[in-house]
């Protein structure tokens, strides 16, 4: 004699299982989330600062050459007879958030900043500023 199976009525998830697995889900990607952000964070802030160091090469090659650094940046990227025609610079690029370096003489030296993130002095985390003076 067979005996007839039944399809089991309760087939699939319950909804606590349901909820368990969005919260597990929610878990990493939130901490996976807090960790890009951080690394993102961190790859902006090395970039300017990359690149202030860059533009610090070149203002210190055009004094060598001229005794006295440029009134601006982009005295750098015009072609130089004393480089053969190259110029120091091949560009002034943007900081990392979009913004101009803003680059002046302050007691005989170049100072170079990025405002960070918000683009304005001061802040903290993201939004502090880079500067060329940080490391003295």
């Amino acid at each position: 004699m067979r005996t007839r199976r039944h399809p089991r009525p309760n087939a699939g998830f319950t909804l606590i299982e349901i909820m368990a697995v969005i919260l597990i889900i929610g878990l990493l990607v939130s901490t996976v989330g807090r960790n890009v952000l951080g690394s993102l964070f961190t790859a902006k802030r090395t970039v300017a600062e990359r690149q202030i160091k860059e533009f610090e090469g070149a203002l210190t090659q055009y004094k060598m050459i001229y005794g006295k650094y440029p009134d601006s940046l982009e005295v750098l990227t015009e072609p130089d007879p004393e480089l053969g025609d190259e110029p120091f610079i091949e560009k002034i690029p943007l900081d990392p958030w979009g913004y101009e370096y803003d680059y002046d003489i302050e007691d005989g030296k170049p100072v170079i900043i990025s405002y960070g993130a918000d683009g304005a002095r001061g802040g903290e985390g993201e939004d502090a500023d880079i500067s060329n003076l940080d490391e003295e």
